[in-house]
């Protein structure tokens, strides 16, 4: 059990080094965009953005994750079916549900579109509403002491 230990972390340092690569590289060629964050100046401005166009790494990073999801998940079939061996079942289904959980991740984080949207909204409250409604909240709280709200919870209880 502990040779097998020793071949998958080999294997994950592998593929954690050669996913990091290009991404360390790309990191390093494009430059950092600062965050936008509104100030008294461009108080009005649009922060509406769209960001398309995966790097080939992730996309590529995509399909052997997927694929060897799909490997790992025929190898639980097969043994299910040849040989029901529990440790095997488990190691197989949990492999494959974490590359498939890596693809999803990394489809999610770099290969679909991110685009961030301002939508205008209408004020959902009036002012005097507003305030009526919180002088009757006060008042519905003004006959509840804590004695009788620790009886009526323990009546309840």
């Amino acid at each position: 059990m502990s040779r097998l230990l020793r071949i998958m972390l080999m294997a994950w340092g592998l593929i954690r080094g050669l996913v990091r690569a290009p991404l360390d590289a790309a990191r390093a060629r494009t430059p950092r965009l600062p965050d936008w964050a509104p100030d008294s100046a461009d108080a009005d401005a649009d922060p509406t953005r769209r960001e398309t166009g995966a790097p080939a790494w992730a996309e590529l990073t995509v399909a052997a994750l997927l694929v060897g999801a799909g490997v790992l998940f025929a190898a639980f079939a097969v043994l299910v079916a040849a040989h029901p061996d529990t440790q095997l079942l488990g190691l197989t289904a949990g492999g494959g549900l974490v590359l498939l959980a890596g693809a999803l991740i990394l489809t999610g984080n770099r290969v679909l579109p991110q685009e961030t949207a301002v939508e205008d909204r209408p004020r959902l409250v009036d002012p005097e509403q507003e305030r009526a409604l919180e002088a009757e909240g006060r008042s519905a709280a003004e006959g509840v002491s804590r004695r009788k709200l620790i009886i009526g919870a323990a009546g309840v209880a």
